[in-house]
C-alpha cells in the first residue's frame, strides 16, 4: 500500500490500520449481505453463489449465509444442518465490531494481536491440515445435503 498520508507511520502501524480497514469494510459488507438475503429469501430460483452457478456442485461455503440467517431467527439446529461454518461467521460478526470499537476507544491492539495469533497458529502444519481437512468433510457433505 502506496499511501503518502500513511509515509510517516511505521510498517506496523500501517499494517494494523489497513487491517483494522479491512474488517470493518468486511463488517459492514457482510451485515449489508445478511440483510440483503434476508429481504429476498423467499425469492424461489435464485443461486447466489458463483461457484454453484458454474460448476452445479456446492461450494463449501454455500449456505453460510442461510446458517447466519437462520440463528438470527433462533433456528439452531436448522442453522446446524444448512452449515456449520455459519456459526463461526456469526461468532466472527459478533466479535469483531466490539474488538474495534474496544480498540478505538482504549488505543489498544487486541483485535491486531488476536489476529497475529491466529495467522501464527495457521502457519503451523498441523493446524492448518486440520482446519483444511474439516472444511474439506463441510463441502462434502454440502455436495450430499444437495445444498
Amino acid at each position: 500500500m502506496n499511501n503518502p498520508s500513511l509515509q510517516f507511520l511505521p510498517s506496523r502501524t500501517r499494517e494494523k490500520r489497513t487491517l483494522y480497514l479491512l474488517f470493518t469494510v468486511l463488517w459492514i459488507l457482510s451485515i449489508a449481505w445478511i440483510f440483503f438475503f434476508e429481504a429476498r429469501q423467499h425469492t424461489h430460483g435464485m443461486e447466489l453463489c458463483a461457484f454453484k452457478r458454474l460448476t452445479g456442485i456446492a461450494c463449501p461455503s454455500c449456505g453460510i449465509t442461510r446458517s447466519v440467517v437462520a440463528l438470527i431467527h433462533g433456528n439452531y439446529g436448522d442453522a446446524f444442518f444448512i452449515n456449520p461454518l455459519g456459526y463461526l461467521a456469526s461468532l466472527l460478526l459478533l466479535l469483531t465490531p466490539g474488538m474495534l470499537i474496544a480498540d478505538l476507544i482504549t488505543y489498544r491492539s487486541s483485535f491486531y494481536t488476536a489476529y497475529k495469533k491466529l495467522e501464527q497458529l495457521f502457519h503451523k502444519r498441523s493446524v492448518f491440515i486440520s482446519f483444511f481437512i474439516l472444511i474439506l468433510i463441510n463441502w462434502i457433505w454440502n455436495i450430499c445435503k444437495g445444498i
